[in-house]
């Protein structure tokens, strides 16, 4: 697909998750994919190479390439994923790609198809025993919609804490869950504050604080003696 497309003319990127090769983790590296690609895959196109450590002038020279007629087929890590806009680019191979948030697949896609023309976003994944990583991309594969998309990934991952620095899990709510019950939250959070502005709420603090004494235990006012 990668080269039918670009024999119509289009640009195509190919991402890998590491930018050399690791002896710790089997995943693809955009150097060495760079060099197998170029030399026998892709050795009738013009191929380029991009990641984080090229130096700001180098990466303006191959991306004005990659816009014009230099470069066919960029090799690059998640580099572009914010800030990049070619046009002509209409397809997109991510490989590992179970090794990626939703959000930064969701960016990724995003560069391609950017002048409307119809695009492919084509996913290489391991997903062996890798069952969050499989929701993942199920979601990715229905979803187009970022806010809908954000609002899986949270339910995939939990919530984590409120107010801590935990971004993933189960939440500190013991029943109520922000995605599940958003609606109810976002009404509840209306009514809180319209109540917290109303005046009369500022002139009975008295009556509330002897209702909440009326209501609850005693055990909820020992430490205010």
């Amino acid at each position: 697909m990668i080269k039918q497309e670009v024999d119509k003319g289009k640009k195509a990127y190919v991402i890998c998750p590491l930018i050399d090769e690791s002896d710790k983790m089997e995943l693809k590296a955009v150097l060495q994919e760079t060099e197998f690609l170029q030399n026998v895959v892709f050795k009738d196109y013009q191929v380029g190479l991009l990641h984080g450590q090229i130096n700001s002038v180098k990466k303006a020279q191959i991306m004005e390439k990659f816009r014009g007629d230099g470069v066919d087929i960029l090799i690059s890590t998640t580099v572009i994923e914010v800030g990049v806009d070619v046009p002509e680019a209409t397809v997109m191979l991510i490989e590992n790609a179970e090794r990626f948030g939703l959000a930064q697949l969701h960016q990724l896609r995003g560069r391609i198809g950017r002048k409307g023309d119809r695009s492919y976003c084509l996913l290489c994944a391991d997903l062996r025993e890798k069952e969050e990583a499989k929701k993942r991309i199920d979601a990715f594969i229905k979803i187009s919609d970022g806010f809908k998309l954000a609002e899986r990934d949270l339910f995939i991952r939990g919530e984590g804490q409120l107010f801590g620095e935990r971004q993933s899990g189960f939440p500190d709510l013991k029943i109520a869950s922000m995605v599940r019950h958003k609606k109810i939250i976002g009404k509840v959070r209306e009514k809180a504050f319209a109540f917290l502005e109303d005046h009369r709420f500022r002139r009975s603090q008295k009556l509330l604080q002897a209702c909440c004494h009326r209501l609850l235990p005693p055990r909820f006012f020992e430490d205010q003696g």
